[in-house]
């Protein structure tokens, strides 16, 4: 659009824009921030642990990712997650990990999507306390094929919760 806009559109039939699958994410992507390398002798970026997917976007003062709030009514949303047969916890963590997976760019898309689950501790260990008494359960989803269904999220998640929350797996959350 640059060279259209400064020579009054005389390159726009010519110029065309190749799609190639790429994700939105991935067409508003500074190429050169992700490319770019300091040290001139590195071949390769640093892995990061266990190389999941690490959500991009504008970060707040404190580092956190901004997100967009909403509000929705939690009967409607709980009807949703019945009817799919699993508990809203569940429902819309497997809404998130897809939305997750709908902006990340074509060569990430089989990463490990890792997501941290509040836990309340109390219903594994006796505690009086009025302070928070929990954990963050670490669930991962990885999309194999790129063509895994919210249904077939939800079903890892059934299975992966059941598992963690095992109450023999409680000290570990610890």
């Amino acid at each position: 659009q640059y060279l259209n806009i400064m020579h009054d559109g005389k390159f726009s039939d010519e110029l065309e824009i190749a799609e190639l699958g790429a994700s939105l994410y991935e067409k508003k992507a500074d190429s050169f921030t992700e490319n770019y390398v300091k040290d001139n002798n590195a071949k390769t970026a640093i892995p990061t642990p266990r190389d999941i997917y690490i959500l991009k976007g504008t970060r707040t003062k404190e580092y956190r990712t901004k997100v967009i709030e909403a509000t929705m009514s939690v009967s409607d949303t709980l009807a949703v997650s019945r009817s799919y047969g699993t508990s809203l916890t569940i429902y819309l963590t497997a809404v998130l990990i897809h939305a997750i997976h709908s902006v990340m760019d074509v060569k990430n898309s089989t990463r490990p999507i890792n997501i941290h689950i509040p836990v309340n501790l109390r219903n594994f260990f006796y505690s009086k306390t009025s302070r928070n008494f929990f954990a963050n359960m670490e669930i991962s989803f990885t999309f194999k094929t790129g063509n895994e269904t919210l249904e077939d999220t939800i079903a890892y998640l059934n299975d992966a919760f059941v598992e963690n929350l095992k109450e023999e797996n409680a000290q570990l959350l610890l």
